[in-house]
């Protein structure tokens, strides 16, 4: 799922209906459970994600510190974290891989924000009507 579908579907979800307060706090468990589905599957995806980056960074590197994929015939001492900062990972198959994975965190985030925002729905429901109570005069 691409993240501006989720957040096409946020954008009408997260409308509260002000006239139909009592409906719209019945609606959030069943938006909460919608949200939380999207979430878990994209979660898991993230996850699957990160091993293949690693697999894929594991493989390049291997690649790059060799030539043409047979182990070095020098005895060159390079740092591994020159190494990777200066030569994986300006690999180009591995930038692409990264910018899925930043992609898919970007989603994932974008959900856990959804999903705190529903947690407190009922607080913003009850909210509002304790200020209607007050502008009347009852509260």
């Amino acid at each position: 799922m691409k993240i501006e579908d989720i957040m096409e579907m946020w954008g009408e979800d997260s409308h509260i209906d002000d006239k139909d307060l009592d409906n719209e706090s019945l609606k959030i468990p069943n938006l909460h459970q919608k949200y939380l589905d999207i979430y878990s599957k994209e979660k898991r995806k993230l996850s699957d994600l990160k091993t293949q980056w690693k697999v894929l960074f594991q493989q390049r590197w291997e690649v790059v510190i060799s030539k043409n994929g047979r182990p070095p015939e020098h005895n060159i001492r390079i740092s591994k974290s020159e190494l990777e900062k200066h030569y994986v990972a300006a690999d180009e198959s591995l930038q692409k891989a990264e910018k899925i994975l930043n992609e898919q965190e970007g989603k994932v985030d974008y959900l856990k924000s959804v999903l705190s925002m529903l947690e407190n729905r009922s607080f913003h429901i009850n909210n509002a009507i304790n200020w209607r109570k007050f502008v009347a005069g009852l509260g």
